[in-house]
């Protein structure tokens, strides 16, 4: 219910999710906004579903995958300078995976 409503009250949702989209937060994030009929925009940030050849601390097998805070914000300021989004951050899921 909680992110039923969180669809319905904001325009733009980003979730970032330290595993693949698939079968992750983000595709339930959006199952429910189609079922719920939320009409909000969903950005979603994840790791690339392809191994990637990287090794190093956490901080570099993330960014490797895209997943810097540097491309996510730079990615967020992209698409409200170009109107598709609200001028601010509305919505902010985060799955953290244990670690």
């Amino acid at each position: 219910e909680g992110i039923r409503a969180m669809l319905a009250e904001h325009s733009e949702v980003v979730v970032i999710e330290e595993m693949v989209s698939r079968g992750g937060l983000a595709d339930a994030v959006r199952v429910i906004a189609w079922e719920s009929g939320a009409r909000c925009k969903i950005d979603s940030f994840s790791l690339q579903d392809e191994f990637i050849h990287c090794y190093g601390k956490h901080e570099d097998i993330l960014r490797a995958h895209g997943l810097s805070l540097d491309r996510i914000v730079a990615c967020l300021f992209d698409t409200m300078s170009r109107g598709l989004g609200d001028t601010k951050l509305t919505g902010v899921l985060r799955q953290e995976i244990p670690r």
